[in-house]
């Protein structure tokens, strides 16, 4: 495979051997070493072997977002493949995968753990981006609560949350707008690196997890019901974004979440739940 003039810098996704990291891998694999974490090994080495086919070069780490010493031997490799290009975090929970407490863990304490060993790494051109969800922009409780959700880090955060959480559809609504609301807070300290942070929001997109959750949450439904483009999207489109804004034709965009929804976020809102 020819090499770009990128090489030598190397893109880290968690979640990789998920349709949306894969889908991400393909595309940041072509200027970037790739390295995919993800806690499935089965799903983590079927995609290093579609990316390897690809002429793309993989490396993989099995692992849990949640436990310290695997997010700092994920660091540490990384270190010794290149610099820090870019860091996708998709790794995360959807609302049928587990009990409320576990999914608050891995989808925002999980995020600020990655976030904090990762940011040391950061350089001119490096970008976090880190996979949030249209679900975190209609969460289950008001604004006067969204103040906990800022440091996912202090002790007994999960257990001021416990109540909220219970549910796994609402852990999954507050730990995504936590994930939202903790990047943002970070933008600064990866400005001073003359790095950028950015979440993505996910609306209906048809990946492996989406359906499995599709019949077991009716309210996915009158999502996909009332999506103004009338269609799920799809990982590529998703990965397009990413790629988009790991680009330095994206330079100027730090510290903000987009919303990839076909458009139904807005109504679902509007609509209550």
């Amino acid at each position: 495979m020819e090499r770009s003039a990128d090489k030598g810098q190397v893109a880290v996704i968690t979640g990789g051997g998920g349709g949306m990291g894969r889908a991400i891998a393909r595309r940041l694999g072509k200027r970037q070493v790739l390295l995919l974490a993800d806690s499935d090994r089965d799903k983590l080495d079927a995609a290093a072997l579609d990316l390897v086919a690809l002429g793309l070069e993989v490396e993989t780490l099995v692992g849990d977002v949640t436990d310290p010493p695997f997010v700092a031997n994920l660091v540490r490799v990384t270190e010794s493949l290149g610099s820090l290009r870019t860091l996708v975090h998709a790794a995360g929970l959807s609302p049928s995968m587990a009990p409320g407490r576990r999914i608050l863990e891995v989808n925002l304490v999980g995020t600020a753990l990655v976030e904090r060993a990762f940011l040391p790494l950061a350089i001119k051109r490096t970008v976090g981006i880190f996979i949030a969800s249209q679900a975190g922009h209609v969460p289950p409780f008001g604004d006067s609560r969204d103040a906990l959700l800022d440091n996912p880090l202090q002790p007994g955060f999960l257990d001021a949350l416990a109540s909220e959480a219970a549910q796994g559809a609402d852990a999954y609504s507050i730990s995504k707008r936590g994930v939202i609301r903790y990047c943002a807070r970070r933008t600064m300290d990866w400005a001073a690196r003359s790095a950028r942070i950015m979440t993505i929001s996910p609306g209906m997109i048809r990946t492996p997890m989406t359906e499995f959750e599709f019949p077991r949450q009716p309210l996915m439904k009158a999502m996909l019901d009332l999506t103004p483009m009338k269609r799920w999207g799809s990982a590529e489109d998703i990965a397009a974004l990413v790629d988009y804004i790991a680009s330095d034709e994206a330079s100027f965009l730090t510290g903000t979440d987009i919303l990839i929804d076909g458009g139904v976020t807005p109504l679902f809102a509007a609509r209550g739940r």
